[in-house]
């Protein structure tokens, strides 16, 4: 969930939602936040190494979803290599989806900018095709992906009634007021950065699809007004492992009551 001040002077909050493909397996055109699937480069030894702000503290730290008492499930822990590798996903397909880099330089300074700004249109092209990598990318501008950039805010799975199911992990990162995103018009093909409450507005009027997860992030992140305090929040919540249930109708998903804007 990548989020930015709403005004230059830093008042206010927006997230960035972003259009699924037509072809998507899942949620075909669907606004939901850039994100996508760990794969084994993701995991490879050395990521600690290939990331800043990796070390074992604090992914251990971070990676604390519980089961709550109301919504009990069964799931195993997650290992260490895929907690780090997620960190590593999220950077990268924050890069591939949106054409947004978050990196540190050589001297460790932040950088948070996007294809645009960094002249690097082609270098996300040639990923896309798999001419590079998203280390080499990175590396030829001598860059290091910022892990600590990232903060684990929320887990989430799908039904098990549903045919295709994901194990999903959503992490906070702030973007500059002025950050310029750009859609891969592969996996993604338009984007916005929107309130809020002004996406869950418009969603209810029926002029923007959105699904069950993200609708719930967003009744989160509309209780937000500063981007700082929204970063404190993720940092010190409760992670609970949330699989919803099934409602009476069986075509919508419902939370207990006791979890409702308290997970």
């Amino acid at each position: 969930m990548l989020v930015r001040p709403r005004e230059s002077d830093g008042s206010g909050l927006e997230v960035l939602l972003m259009r699924r493909s037509a072809e998507s397996a899942f949620a075909p055109r669907a606004y939901v936040f850039p994100g996508g699937v760990l794969d084994s480069h993701d995991v490879a030894a050395g990521v600690g190494e290939r990331a800043y702000g990796l070390d074992q503290e604090r992914v251990a730290r971070d990676f604390r979803s519980v089961a709550h008492p109301d919504l009990p499930v069964s799931v195993p822990a997650i290992s260490k290599g895929e907690a780090a590798g997620l960190y590593y996903t999220a950077l990268r397909e924050l890069f591939e989806e949106a054409g947004v880099v978050v990196a540190r330089d050589l001297k460790e300074n932040p950088i948070v900018s996007d294809c645009g700004t960094l002249g690097i249109v082609a270098t996300r092209q040639r990923v896309r095709l798999g001419a590079i990598n998203y280390d080499q990318a990175l590396a030829n501008k001598h860059w290091t992906p910022d892990a600590s950039a990232l903060t684990l805010f929320s887990h989430w799975i799908t039904p098990e009634t549903e045919p295709r199911r994901y194990d999903t992990y959503f992490f906070v990162a702030v973007a500059p007021h002025d950050l310029i995103v750009e859609a891969d018009e592969t996996e993604t093909s338009d984007q916005r950065w929107m309130a809020p409450q002004e996406a869950l507005d418009i969603h209810a009027e029926g002029r923007l699809y959105l699904v069950y997860p993200t609708i719930k992030h967003l009744q989160r992140l509309a209780t937000f007004d500063d981007v700082a305090k929204l970063q404190a929040f993720a940092r010190e919540k409760p992670i609970y492992t949330i699989v919803p249930n099934a409602a009476e109708d069986d075509e919508t998903y419902e939370l207990p009551a006791s979890l409702e804007n308290h997970w």
